[in-house]
C-alpha cells in the first residue's frame, strides 16, 4: 500500500472527478481529502480545480470549502439528483447543489405563507434560491424547503436573547445574497463565452454542408438532439471530431432523402385547366395557413405558425406554392407534416439567399398577385369600419359610390385582413 506522502503526491495530479471518486472508496481516503482533518486537503482540491478545469479565476463563496466548490463545478458528473447529463445543469448557490430544473421543483417552494405559516419577519432570515428556476416572466421567489424547515425549528427553540441576536443577522443575509448574485453573474458570463466557442465550431462544420441540406437539418430530430446534447452543458470538454463525423452522417442521410420531399407539380392537359387547378390549390394552401396562424398571441393549440414568420414574406414565390403538390385534397396531417415544413424551408432558403421579396400578400397588391384572393372576402376599406371584408369588386364599388374617390388609389384605400378559423382578426397590414 502507498504511504501517505506518496498518496498525497498522486492526489495533487488527479482531476476533480477522480478525487471525488476517491472520497467514495473508503473512510481512509475520505479522511485524507477532508479539509477539516488534513490541512493539505484544501490545497489538493484547489490545485485540481485550477489545473484541470476552466474555473480558475474565482475562489469559493464565504462559508464554502474547496471540496464543496470543486464538487459543484464538476459538471461531467451530471445532475446531483437524477445523474442526467442530457439536460441543462445549473449551480444553485444558496442550497449548494448542481441540478437540472426538473429536480429542483420538488425541493423548493414559493408559497411559504400558506404552506409553512411564515411571516415576513422570519422570511427575512431565509435566502431565496438563485438563479430563478421559474419562467423569466414569472415573479415567484423560491426557497429551499430544507432551509425553511431548519429556520422554523431553530426559532421554535430559541429564547428572547437569541431572537434579538437573529435580527442582527439580517444584514449578513443581505450581504450573502449579493455575493451569491455575483457568482451567478460569473457563471452566466462563463457559459456565454463557451457557447460562443461552440457556435464557432458549428459554423465551421456547417461550411462543409450545402445550404439546402443545412436548412433541412434544422428540422431533423437526430440533429436537434445532438445539438442539444452539445449545448446543454458547454463547460464539458467536447469531442468535436466525433461530433463532426455524426453531423456529416446526418447530412448524408438528408441528402439521400431530400428528393423524396420535393413535390411534383400539378399538370393538366389544357393550359387553362392548369391555371385554374393551380389557383384552386393555392387557395387551399392559404386556407390551411389561415387556420394554423396566430398573431401577437396564440389563442388555440392548433395555431403553430406566427403571422410574422418568414414564410409570409416569400410564400408567393416558394416553389411548392408556385407549383403545388398534385393531390386531390390536402389533409391536415399532410399539410402540417410535409407541405408546411417544405414551404418554410423554401422560404428560409430564399431569405438566406437574399432574394428580393415579392409584394406582401397580406397587403392589397400582394394579395392580388398571389392568385385566387381577388375573389376572397379579405379586403376592407381603410376609410371606414362599416363595411365587412369583401372581395375586390365590391370594395371598389364601395369606394366609388360611398366615398366618391378614385378607385385606383389601391395602396391608400385598401387593407387586407387575415382571419383565423374563429373569424377573428389576427393581422392587418
Amino acid at each position: 500500500m502507498l504511504d501517505l506522502e506518496t498518496f498525497i503526491f498522486v492526489c495533487y495530479n488527479l482531476r476533480p472527478s477522480d478525487l471525488l471518486s476517491l472520497v467514495c472508496v473508503c473512510k481512509t481516503f475520505k479522511s485524507i481529502l477532508d479539509e477539516n482533518i488534513n490541512p493539505l486537503a484544501e490545497e489538493i482540491w484547489r490545485n485540481s480545480r485550477i489545473k484541470f478545469t476552466t474555473f480558475r479565476d474565482m475562489e469559493p463563496p464565504s462559508g464554502m470549502n474547496q471540496h464543496t466548490f470543486t464538487r459543484l463545478l464538476t459538471f461531467e458528473k451530471g445532475c446531483q439528483f437524477c445523474k442526467t447529463k442530457e439536460k441543462a445543469l445549473t449551480i444553485y448557490w444558496i442550497p449548494g447543489v448542481r441540478s437540472c430544473r426538473d429536480c429542483m421543483f420538488p425541493r423548493v417552494s414559493h408559497i411559504l405563507g400558506s404552506t409553512f405559516k411564515i411571516d415576513n419577519e422570519v422570511l427575512g432570515l431565509i435566502l431565496p434560491v438563485t438563479p430563478s428556476i421559474d419562467l423569466p416572466e414569472s415573479k415567484h421567489t423560491h426557497y429551499w424547503i430544507d432551509h425553511v424547515k431548519n429556520v422554523i425549528a431553530f426559532l421554535m427553540n430559541a429564547d428572547d436573547n437569541m431572537r434579538r441576536a437573529l435580527n442582527n443577522l439580517r444584514k449578513d443575509v443581505g450581504n450573502k445574497y449579493k455575493e451569491t448574485k455575483n457568482y451567478e453573474k460569473w457563471m452566466f458570463n462563463l457559459r456565454q463565452f463557451y457557447l460562443r466557442g461552440q457556435d464557432d465550431h458549428f459554423s465551421r462544420l456547417h461550411a462543409e454542408i450545402n445550404r439546402e441540406t443545412l436548412f433541412k437539418m434544422q428540422e431533423d430530430y437526430e440533429y436537434k438532439k445532438l445539438k442539444t446534447e452539445i449545448q446543454c452543458n458547454p463547460f464539458l470538454v467536447q469531442d468535436w471530431q466525433q461530433y463532426k463525423s455524426r453531423i456529416l452522417q446526418i447530412a448524408q442521410r438528408i441528402d439521400r432523402n431530400l428528393t423524396s420531399t420535393t413535390f411534383p407539380p400539378t399538370l393538366v392537359s389544357s393550359k387553362n385547366k392548369i391555371v385554374d387547378k393551380i389557383t384552386q390549390k393555392r387557395i387551399k394552401i392559404v386556407k390551411r395557413l389561415r387556420k394554423l396562424t396566430y398573431g401577437s398571441k396564440r389563442t388555440s393549440q392548433c395555431q403553430i405558425i406566427s403571422i410574422f414568420d418568414v414564410l409570409y414574406v416569400y410564400l408567393p414565390i416558394c416553389p411548392s406554392f408556385v407549383n403545388p403538390p398534385d393531390l386531390e385534397e390536402y389533409s391536415q396531417e399532410f399539410f402540417i407534416r410535409k407541405l408546411l415544413p417544405t414551404l418554410k424551408r423554401e422560404a428560409e432558403q430564399l431569405c438566406a439567399s437574399r432574394t428580393t421579396p415579392p409584394p406582401y400578400f397580406l397587403e392589397m397588391d400582394g394579395a392580388l398577385k398571389v392568385g385566387g384572393l381577388r375573389d376572397q372576402l379579405v379586403f376592407e376599406c381603410r376609410l371606414c369600419n362599416t363595411l365587412d371584408p369583401s372581395n375586390i369588386k365590391k370594395i371598389r364599388a364601395h369606394i366609388k359610390d360611398v366615398h366618391e374617390l378614385d378607385e385606383n388609389l389601391n395602396n391608400v384605400l385598401f387593407a387586407t385582413k387575415f382571419y383565423n378559423f374563429n373569424n377573428k382578426v389576427i393581422a392587418q397590414c
